[in-house]
């Protein structure tokens, strides 16, 4: 993906517990969403993930060692495919709150519940921020 560096910071809470984590990974602004991509290392597990934020959504797209489509938009409940070295689970994702802004860097902060089977399984709240590689000038 063509763009800049951009210092992606996660911050997720599922049920109570609490994980923070900080990659680095490629920013573009195309057609009014904010475009990232980067790779997750889960343990010895390579994921590309592709994050498209726009106004009044977020989808993710999980390619490798996970596979997945995520839609995080209000109103809209989404069943995706989870596809895991383990086996697939077909879940549901509900989003509760999705707020995103941007000027120097950009936030979001997502809520949503995921189902499984009918039954929900967790409750996530996450904060990403990105910040973007500043353009160099002489």
């Amino acid at each position: 993906m063509a763009g800049k560096s951009a210092s992606i910071t996660f911050r997720m809470i599922q049920d109570g517990d609490e994980i923070c984590q900080t990659v680095t990974g490629r920013y573009t602004h195309k057609d009014g969403e904010h475009i990232l991509a980067y790779t997750d290392h889960a343990g010895n597990m390579h994921t590309r993930v592709i994050l498209r934020i726009g106004e009044d959504s977020m989808h993710m797209k999980r390619i490798g060692a996970l596979q997945s489509v995520w839609l995080f938009k209000m109103g809209t409940p989404y069943l995706t495919d989870y596809r895991t070295p383990f086996g697939n689970m077909l879940l549901e994702i509900r989003t509760q709150l999705y707020r995103c802004s941007w000027e120097e860097e950009i936030r979001v902060h997502l809520e949503y519940d995921l189902y499984q089977d009918g039954s929900r399984a967790a409750r996530n709240v996450m904060y990403i921020t990105i910040v973007p590689e500043k353009e160099k000038t002489f």
